[in-house]
């Protein structure tokens, strides 16, 4: 009978200790996933911060041409394939857009075909507010439901 009864308590004290560990390790992964949302949002407001500037003047300045490129680079591990190659391309407007300030295009004797591409790149950087929003939604939205710890879904 006592080593019965020592076997029933050694399978609840294992239960018990078993629904601790799976409610620590649910709270721990919801930290994780929050961590992860603070810090892709982080990111996301950076490179909006970068873009303003250039919307606002329509031109690109080093200070502007660094800070999306310091966002870019905290992009690296945070985001998927899709949008690398997006900040990549935007990058590449925004080179360009840097190189080739209003002075230096006028002085140009193809200066007709360097106003469109400057007018194209531009379109390509303002289009951030409409495309950015729609590829980064799916990394910064929060999508777990906030459930009991007895029920994992």
């Amino acid at each position: 009978m006592a080593t019965t009864l020592v076997s029933v308590a050694a399978l609840v004290v294992s239960l018990v200790v078993t629904l601790v560990q799976y409610a620590q390790w649910r709270t721990a992964n919801q930290k994780v996933v929050i961590d992860l949302y603070d810090r892709r949002l982080q990111v996301y407001r950076q490179l909006e911060k970068a873009i303003a500037p250039v919307m606002r003047e329509a031109e690109v300045d080093q200070a502007a041409f660094t800070a999306f490129c310091i966002g870019e680079s905290d992009a690296t591990f945070l985001f998927g394939d899709d949008i690398r190659q997006y900040l990549k391309s935007l990058r590449k407007a925004l080179a360009w857009m840097l190189s080739f300030k209003d002075d230096a295009i006028d002085r140009r004797p193809d200066r007709e075909q360097l106003i469109d591409t400057k007018f194209k790149y531009l379109a390509e950087i303002n289009s951030f507010y409409d495309e950015a929003p729609k590829l980064f939604a799916p990394y910064i939205k929060l999508t777990q439901k906030n459930t009991p710890f007895w029920r994992p879904w």
